[in-house]
């Protein structure tokens, strides 16, 4: 099984946003992420021409739409929610909270039940690039709200809830922090928070080989 992972996959000098895309195209299972900072630049789209790009959201939509097509590779997509790091001092530090968080149901009530214009006709221009007018078609007229709505409704699995779990030993010097460090995130998070990210995905290992195995042994 070969995993497309941007850092590892895109080559140098490559349009990273074609990259993702035709990453996406070239996969049988996709598993996005879903968190407080993805969705919330999401949330503050208007759905006007001052909307920028949001290349999250265009990834969404693609994703979206290509596996509503049953004649497309993409035959599941499954959500990985991610809830907001425990803070130090806060109950449960340094593991993940809930997901469904007042910040996130705030942010998804706020999403547009319109599309927006930038973001869309991105979707629908590499979309047509690729021989998809039809789903280009679809791409640019799928409201915000609803490319959201059906990833949250998606069967999927959420960091977290896993007992005795302990933080993976992340040092100062290794190349992830300088990653996270280099890209900080939106809720910042400090090494041993990270750790129990780590930690908290890689006891999802399991879970993901089952949803994905019957599919790729399968094609």
């Amino acid at each position: 099984v070969i995993v497309y992972l941007d850092v590892k996959r895109l080559v140098k000098g490559e349009d990273w946003e074609e990259g993702f895309s035709t990453g996406l195209m070239n996969s049988l299972v996709a598993l996005p992420l879903l968190s407080e900072g993805a969705l919330g630049p999401m949330s503050r789209l208007q759905g006007g021409s001052s909307d920028g790009k949001d290349n999250l959201a265009k990834e969404f939509i693609i994703m979206e739409t290509v596996q509503s097509d049953p004649k497309r590779k993409l035959e599941q997509v499954y959500p990985l929610r991610i809830g907001r790091p425990r803070a130090p001092g806060e109950a449960g530090y340094p593991t993940t909270a809930d997901f469904f968080s007042p910040k996130i149901k705030a942010a998804v009530s706020r999403m547009i039940e319109k599309p927006s214009p930038a973001t869309a006709r991105a979707a629908a221009e590499f979309l047509e690039r690729n021989g998809m007018e039809d789903l280009a078609m679809v791409a640019e007229r799928m409201p915000m709200h609803a490319v959201v709505e059906a990833l949250l409704q998606r069967k999927g699995a959420e960091l977290g809830g896993e007992d005795g779990l302990s933080p993976v030993t992340i040092s100062e010097d290794s190349e992830l922090w300088k990653q996270v460090s280099a890209d900080p995130a939106t809720v910042p998070m400090d090494l041993n928070q990270l750790g129990m990210v780590k930690a908290e995905l890689q006891a999802l290992v399991p879970t993901i080989h089952q949803v994905s195995s019957p599919i790729v042994y399968f094609v």
